[in-house]
């Protein structure tokens, strides 16, 4: 039975391909095309300049005016931020203000104005200064003319600087940004590295862009948290200024990451104060909470006056590296250095004096006492009037 099937589809194929070739027909197959879709894309762009007419050179009368008319021309096709910088050391002397349209960016140690300015085929020219005009007091003296040693004043200037910036972006630094606020668009065209402050709102915008952070004033808890600081690496310049904990966040610098793929480090440099004083029972001056948190203290005075809280404290794994420093717990001198029980955490000691306190021999932790002294390093004390300093330093061969 099998057989005579075979036979008979051969047979049915050959008869087939025999009239085929004989009716000069040919196969056929099914088939089908679409329309054709065009992507065009345009080109776009951001551009700014600043001009000005006259010499630059003038000369101050008192009870007069003069024109000054610097003008900054945009070029853009999408919406953008204009920031001008303006810095005036000419100690009062000369009086303006700025024309309509503008903002004061605040925040920041120097003086920056922005606007926002809408996409145009078309160049578009603002003025910079009200009414392209200056001003010199009529109440204006020799006196005010004059340095200390009674030689006339010198480096009298006004000074401008334009940047521009489209106004969104899909993802900014930090991989969190859908679009950007003015802050941080004048601190993506920043083309520094570091960045004077004098409010936390804006330091914590300039340790977030990963630029570093120098104070321009006393202020409150600088820190980095994992989900918007996305890995960074930067630091924190005291400048000589005081840095405080508000009792909210319960510590002055730090950083909250708990992922250990993408770290997150805040190193604190240059001379200042940095106090863990909350008025609450946690105060901490220093803190690290996560596998990718790290905190690194090369320089400055840590204090501390409450009777509760640890001052430099780590915990969930965080990491604080101390290569330097001064720190006086004098609230509670044991509690100057420690880590949340059992928690993975990590404090290593290279430098520093420490007050009443010896970070070779704590005794805050489990186990009885610990060190937290790198190998290589060992610790000397020196009694003082305020009582007894230990400070690390390498050890001898």
């Amino acid at each position: 039975m099998k057989k005579s099937q075979k036979i008979v589809m051969s047979v049915a194929s050959v008869a087939l391909a025999a009239s085929l070739l004989v009716g000069g027909g040919t196969l056929a197959y099914l088939r089908a095309e679409s329309d054709t879709v065009v992507n065009d894309f345009k080109a776009n762009q951001v551009d700014v300049s600043l001009t000005e007419t006259g010499d630059g050179q003038y000369n101050i009368i008192p009870g007069t005016s003069e024109t000054k008319d610097p003008k900054v021309t945009v070029n853009t096709t999408v919406p953008a931020y204009v920031f001008v910088e303006v810095t005036d050391t000419t100690d009062g002397l000369v009086r303006w203000e700025p024309a309509d349209g503008w903002s004061k960016l605040t925040g920041f140690a120097n003086t920056v104005y922005y606007r926002s300015v809408d996409a145009s085929e078309e160049a578009q020219v603002f003025s910079i200064i009200k009414d392209d005009t200056v001003y010199y007091d009529a109440a204006l003296e020799n006196s005010n003319m004059l340095d200390e040693d009674g030689t006339l004043k010198t480096g009298l200037e006004l000074t401008f600087k334009a940047y521009a910036i489209q106004k969104y972006e899909g993802v900014y630094s930090n991989g969190s940004y859908d679009s950007f606020s003015s802050t941080d668009a004048y601190l993506a065209v920043l083309s520094d590295a570091r960045v004077e402050v004098t409010t936390s709102s804006k330091g914590i915008s300039v340790l977030k862009s990963g630029k570093d952070v120098v104070l321009g004033a006393d202020m409150q808890t600088l820190k980095l948290i994992r989900t918007n600081s996305n890995g960074q690496n930067v630091s924190v310049d005291l400048n000589g200024y005081t840095l405080s904990p508000t009792r909210m966040d319960l510590y002055a610098v730090g950083v909250e990451n708990d992922d250990a793929a993408k770290p997150t480090t805040i190193t604190v440099i240059g001379e200042g104060t940095v106090t863990g004083d909350t008025g609450g029972d946690i105060n901490h001056a220093a803190y690290a909470d996560g596998a990718g948190a790290y905190v690194v203290l090369e320089s400055g005075t840590y204090v501390n006056t409450a009777s509760s809280g640890e001052m430099i404290y780590a915990e969930n794994g965080g990491h604080i590296i101390i290569n330097g420093g001064t720190f006086k717990n004098e609230g509670a001198p044991k509690w100057t250095l420690n880590l949340k029980d059992n928690s993975g955490s990590s404090i290593v000691v290279t430098g520093g004096s420490f007050w009443e306190y010896d970070p070779s021999n704590s005794d805050t932790e489990p186990g009885g006492p610990v060190s937290f002294v790198a190998e290589g390093y060992t610790v000397v004390s020196e009694v003082k009037e305020d009582g007894t300093w230990y400070t690390v330093v390498p050890a001898t061969a």
